[in-house]
């Protein structure tokens, strides 16, 4: 019992550690950004694929909430607390079901930092080649860590069924 307990200390610790490192780098970037970009605008990486380009977004994805940035961090800010809460209590032992959530608890965490400080989520990646909105690598944390997630479930979902169909066939 008490090597699972010390077991769940030491990710608990290296996933707050890992989520730690991941708020940093976005912010060091974003500090980045507003230093050397937003004097110029946007910076041609690729022609005609990626740049980056300095964007102050008030709202969430596509500009959603850009009306109401308190509602929208508060939102945030709640989720984000009852994720943490579940992030310390799960029972769950998966490696990558804790890398998944620490990436989606850290892009939110970093842009809801950003939005506190600035008042607006700092966006830079441009890619052009697709219509899409400039984002930053907390958006990318978020996504990454939810696709991650949605497999993982529908993974789960694919076994549990495959047992079920198994100790049917067994029983017949």
């Amino acid at each position: 019992m008490t090597r699972k307990i010390q077991g769940g200390v030491h990710r608990l610790a290296l996933q707050l550690i890992g989520i730690l490192l991941f708020i940093g780098l976005d912010l060091g970037i974003k500090n980045l950004i507003h230093q050397f970009l937003q004097p110029v605008g946007s910076y041609v990486i690729f022609d005609k694929v990626f740049e980056l380009s300095y964007v102050e977004n008030t709202g969430a994805a596509w500009g959603v909430f850009s009306s109401n940035s308190t509602l929208l961090s508060l939102f945030v800010a709640v989720t984000l607390i009852i994720l943490l809460f579940y992030i310390i209590f799960t029972k769950e032992n998966r490696k990558l079901w804790h890398f998944s959530l620490a990436f989606v608890f850290a892009g939110g965490a970093a842009n809801l930092i950003d939005r506190m400080i600035h008042g607006f989520v700092t966006d830079y990646i441009h890619v052009l080649f697709v219509d899409f909105p400039v984002f930053n690598l907390a958006d990318c944390y978020i996504v990454v860590g939810c696709f991650l997630l949605i497999f993982l479930l529908l993974f789960d979902t694919v076994k549990e069924y495959r047992e079920k169909k198994a100790e049917k066939n067994e029983k017949a």
